[in-house]
């Protein structure tokens, strides 16, 4: 827990663990409250990961393709490189696809439409990438990984441009070691599944 040592330094924490859920429950709702109202756009980090890890939470993947030219039958995935000070120590420095946890202002009307959440994963690459198609989705996959179980809905599309964070890399040249040794857990599968759909869904 962010702040603490050690749970003895939370207020309450001798208290019987029937009263600590009742406390928690509280402000479990009290959170859900101000998300509901617009007065926060997510739960804390702390509140989050502690929830993450044993109920699945609804996740979006984006694979943002470019052509690679250099090489027949391959394609380039944008991707982004994790902090080196991951909260989930595993996934420190891996390569990954970018992706966001659904939340409560992502909703829009048509259940179709996931353009909420598709504008806060661009936001990721800091400008400099434009959508020239509306993103397909193609696969939604049940896992569990290090932060706990996700369903995770995937999505693809094409861009133009260069991002200002993060980077295109080749597909088939991620998947040859060493480089494979980069990605985030389970994403050489999701990155070999977005050049497949690239291709069956005659994206290149």
């Amino acid at each position: 827990m962010a702040g603490f040592e050690n749970l003895s330094e939370v207020a309450g924490a001798d208290l019987p663990f029937d009263e600590r859920v009742a406390i928690a429950a509280g402000v479990l709702n009290e959170l859900s409250d101000q998300i509901v109202a617009g007065q926060r756009a997510a739960m804390p980090p702390d509140v989050y990961h502690g929830w993450a890890r044993s109920m699945p939470t609804v996740t979006v993947e984006l694979g943002l393709i470019q052509p690679a030219e250099e090489t027949e039958g391959d394609v380039n995935v944008y991707m982004l490189r994790r902090p080196a000070d991951d909260h989930i120590v595993p996934w420190r420095n891996k390569l990954h696809i970018p992706g966001k946890g659904l939340l409560f202002r992502d909703q829009r009307p048509d259940e179709d439409d996931f353009s909420g959440i598709v504008e806060r994963v661009l936001g990721e690459a800091e400008g400099g990438l434009t959508l020239t198609d509306r993103p397909i989705q193609y696969r939604t996959v049940l896992r569990t990984g290090a932060r706990g179980p996700e369903m995770t809905a995937r999505l693809i599309a094409r861009v133009a441009g260069a991002p200002k964070a993060g980077d295109f890399y080749s597909v088939g040249t991620m998947l040859t070691p060493p480089n494979s040794e980069q990605l985030l857990e389970t994403h050489d599968v999701a990155i070999a599944r977005v050049r497949t759909a690239a291709y069956q869904l005659g994206l290149v």
